[in-house]
């Protein structure tokens, strides 16, 4: 082990185009890329091939299997005839499909349970975390399949429990560098309602972790060496059939239990730590989840974004076991509460005895993206 080794996440270029239980989270943004071709020629007639724009609408049934990039040859038809928008769908219905897979519960041999609602763990959570490939001394991570903690964490863990102790793009577990892939989906520090951190993970597949160990991009001298005789990182790339580089970064909430609903989450028994960095079993529920994948399509990688659907907004009139629905990140009832900034409770005219975020969409959900949503959400 060179203990003289400095750990530190690879750098490539990633250029956005535009920014569980399935009927709880919804697409928010979906980071396509359109692409607009110079050239002139013929459209093919790739769309004539799809009934009444069939590949508009997302398919059915819902399945446990997603293809991993876009239909390339539609794409390029698309293109050609400027429908844009349409091209933007297919994207937002890959985003949606390949969801639903990460979110499929899996028996332990990895088969897809039956049906979606089935108990099971979920494909991502066998996946690593940035924690274990960019260690602190810079040595080589556990094989794929094994797992590491990070450190300072000296609990028995008997029951494989997540530890998430992230709370904002500045809060490196292990003492690596693992900022430059964090602030891509992340911001500071959030608090929601009830006064509790946000905590994050960030999580590569198999693919990814293959990539970065086989190449030592694990450490700066393994990076600076690559460097030397090649001139940038090249992810393997997504599919049609094939899966290639993904990387997904969780948001969670800690579920107060006199107002918050778990039933209406996906939750997990977690590590998380204090005010004083002690790590206690608390339980938590997803609030977003950030879809990297480096596909053919877009080499500069696409992005999709799932929020749950109290983020920001709820059904007050809505109650689920005697319990009112609430919004996560807003108090509709405070006119006067800072929007989107970090809470200062010295200045905060809302009179509140708590550090909490107000919270507020700046950039709307297209309607068209609140339409598909709309039906995935159906099924």
């Amino acid at each position: 082990m060179n203990n003289n080794k400095q750990s530190s996440s690879p750098v490539s270029s990633r250029i956005v185009s535009s920014p569980l239980i399935i009927p709880l989270l919804t697409l928010a943004i979906t980071l396509g890329f359109v692409s607009c071709l110079n050239k002139e020629k013929e459209p093919d007639k790739t769309t004539k091939n799809h009934t009444l724009n069939s590949y508009l609408q997302y398919p059915e049934p819902l399945v446990a299997k997603a293809p991993f990039d876009i239909d390339l040859k539609l794409k390029e038809s698309l293109d050609n005839q400027k429908k844009f928008v349409e091209v933007q769908r297919l994207f937002e219905i890959v985003s949606w499909q390949n969801f639903i897979a990460l979110n499929w519960p899996v028996s332990s041999s990895g088969q897809p349970k039956a049906i979606m609602s089935d108990k099971g763990r979920y494909p991502w959570q066998d996946w690593k975390e940035s924690y274990e490939v960019y260690l602190t001394d810079g040595s080589t991570p556990k094989p794929w399949g094994t797992h590491s903690l990070p450190s300072g964490f000296t609990m028995e863990n008997q029951n494989n429990s997540p530890i998430i102790s992230r709370t904002s793009r500045g809060d490196l577990q292990n003492g690596a560098n693992v900022e430059d892939e964090f602030k891509q989906a992340f911001t500071d520090a959030i608090w929601d309602q009830n006064g509790n951190l946000v905590r994050y993970q960030v999580m590569m597949n198999q693919s990814e972790f293959d990539y970065i160990v086989n190449n030592e991009l694990y450490n700066i001298e393994g990076q600076v060496a690559f460097s030397k005789n090649n001139p940038t990182i090249i992810f393997p790339s997504n599919s049609r059939e094939k899966e290639g580089a993904t990387e997904i970064k969780l948001a969670w909430k800690q579920m107060d239990p006199s107002v918050d609903i778990p039933e209406r989450f996906l939750t997990v028994e977690a590590y998380v730590t204090d005010e004083k960095g002690e790590y206690s079993i608390k339980t938590m529920g997803l609030v977003g989840m950030h879809i990297a994948m480096k596909t053919i399509s877009s080499p500069q990688w696409t992005w999709a974004t799932f929020e749950h659907v109290d983020n920001v907004q709820a059904n007050s009139l809505k109650y689920v076991n005697g319990k009112q629905v609430q919004a996560s990140f807003n108090d509709p009832t405070c006119d006067i509460c800072p929007i989107n900034v970090f809470p200062n409770l010295s200045g905060d005219y809302s009179n509140s005895t708590i550090k909490k975020n107000q919270i507020q969409r700046v950039v709307p959900i297209s309607k068209e993206t609140q339409a598909l949503n709309k039906q995935v959400q159906k099924l």
